[in-house]
């Protein structure tokens, strides 16, 4: 949480997971992967009762809910989600809803094109993107 500024209504992108035998924490692969990507007020409310949701639910297991290292989004024992564990309950999704098949990376691209679409400046969309060539 505390590289969520919901003042300024941005996220500092300074951290990444690898997955070496186990989860840990690391620095992005290049400088440009370094960025601040600012949020609309719509995911920024959904956060901000993300937040207060996930506060209750810690308390009640036990765990310190005001850690400054709090994960905005965490496992059972409040620890690292291993980045694969979307892809499962992802995939149930696109099958029941008979769309056609993306990977996680693959929405990526897909915010990139509706960005660009909707008039998004390209110079904008490369800095959120931590892209250093567009």
């Amino acid at each position: 949480w505390n590289d969520i500024d919901f003042d300024k209504s941005q996220i500092t992108i300074n951290k990444t997971l690898i997955s070496t035998p186990k989860i840990e924490v690391s620095t992005p692969k290049t400088k440009n992967s370094n960025r601040i990507v600012f949020i609309d007020k719509k995911t920024l409310a959904v956060l901000k009762e993300w937040r207060l949701e996930q506060k209750k639910e810690l308390l009640q297991k036990g765990f310190n809910a005001l850690s400054v290292n709090q994960l905005v989004f965490s496992g059972r024992n409040n620890s690292y989600i291993p980045p694969t564990t979307i892809i499962s309950p992802m995939n149930k999704i696109i099958k029941g809803s008979n769309l056609p098949h993306i990977t996680v990376h693959g929405l990526r691209h897909t915010y990139a094109t509706l960005a660009a679409q909707g008039g998004m400046v390209v110079k904008q969309l490369q800095a959120q993107l931590g892209h250093s060539k567009v």
